[in-house]
């Protein structure tokens, strides 16, 4: 008897509130049709970005898809006047949004920090979209190399190459048709309404507890079967239906391959990439004899056969070989250098690795970690 009535209760309240929600519903997804696709607008374009150190005016990262704006001294000054002065009017109005300056026929957008800001060039009305991944990206980079920015005192080579890597990742990902998948409004509502009327908090949890273990579960799957990839290691956790991506890959072109593979994840609504591309290094050093370019056997039979199992691990990535001469004893022997780089380069292609695949360079001086005085 009291579930019969109980029934009938339930039954009554679903009648009445379905028949308050069908009208709201009917307007909501209306507007959502209507809201749901942003568009960037025809003729938007990213031409320069710029991170630039707050206190000195020195660029520290740059990416530009139009070579003819730094083609020449002149022009590359004129930019970064331009630049300088429109993060000049951004920081007197804290406040301001949007466009702070001219160059040309486009215009200069600032996104500011304690220590550096990120400008960027563009043609054409930028959409909401980019202008927030400017504040994130510039944010980004000041967590990850707050350090470095603050002790920069010009010297380039002290800024991490994932930096630009980064702003060339913002010019080309930012731009084209963005839309972002909604559930429809009465889907929504309906399910908020049966979660109300089962009266149960510890179902609807066990049930979002299985679609995040499952969700979970793919995840890993698909982190173990890119990690198999030749020189990827990366590492994903998910968090309310979020993908976080860390780790480290040889090949740059890879991170937007890896980041596609979690984002068509059904059940993926956003996922963060802290992927760097860190090329592979080798530091092997083969000494030879003094004034002479012959390897050693014991050279070849060990260091040289490990350089070409390394080559055959990675058949995407290439080497260079630098010659180094002793500067004390072996002075006059000028080509000495070249020649040791050559005969190495010689060594691998008759272990089978291809010429084509290895750079020959010469160097003055002695390698890193070396005496000059040091003897083989």
């Amino acid at each position: 008897m009291i579930g019969s009535t109980l029934a009938e209760y339930f039954t009554e309240i679903l009648r009445t509130i379905n028949s308050r929600v069908a009208g709201k519903t009917r307007d909501a997804m209306l507007s959502e049709e209507a809201t749901a696709v942003e568009v960037s607008p025809a003729g938007f374009v990213v031409q320069a970005l710029f991170l630039v150190h707050q206190s000195t005016g020195l660029v520290m990262a740059e990416a530009t898809s139009n070579k003819e704006l730094t083609r020449t001294a002149g022009r590359q000054a004129e930019l970064l006047t331009a630049v300088r002065s429109a993060a000049a009017a951004r920081m007197a109005q804290p406040r301001l949004s949007g466009q702070t300056g001219k160059y040309r026929q486009g215009q200069i957008m600032v996104e500011l920090s304690e220590d550096c800001y990120l400008a960027a060039l563009v043609q054409g009305e930028p959409p909401v979209s980019f202008l927030r991944r400017m504040g994130h990206l510039l944010e980004a980079i000041v967590t990850d190399h707050g350090e470095m920015i603050t002790a920069f005192e010009g010297y380039a080579d002290t800024v991490p190459d994932t930096v630009a890597q980064r702003l060339h990742r913002l010019m080309r990902v930012h731009t084209g048709t963005h839309q972002r998948r909604r559930r429809p409004a009465q889907l929504v509502a309906i399910v908020l309404l049966l979660g109300g009327i089962a009266a149960s908090v510890w179902g609807f949890q066990a049930l979002r507890d299985r679609q995040m273990g499952a969700l979970t579960a793919q995840v890993e799957r698909t982190a173990g079967l890119l990690n198999q990839g030749s020189g990827v290691s990366i590492t994903a956790r998910t968090s309310d239906n979020q993908v976080v991506l860390e780790g480290n890959v040889l090949q740059f072109n890879d991170i937007e391959n890896i980041r596609q593979a979690f984002d068509e994840i059904e059940g993926v609504e956003a996922v963060i990439d802290r992927i760097e591309s860190q090329p592979l290094t080798v530091s092997t050093q083969i000494y030879f004899y003094t004034n002479s370019a012959d390897i050693a056997p014991r050279d070849v039979a060990n260091k040289v056969v490990d350089i070409t199992n390394l080559l055959e691990e990675y058949p995407e990535c290439n080497m260079r070989v630098i010659g180094y001469r002793n500067p004390i004893d072996e002075a006059e022997a000028q080509d000495l250098a070249l020649d040791r780089a050559l005969a190495v380069a010689d060594a691998l292609a008759d272990q089978g690795v291809l010429r084509q695949r290895l750079e020959v360079v010469e160097s003055e001086g002695t390698p890193p970690g070396v005496n000059a005085e040091r003897q083989p």
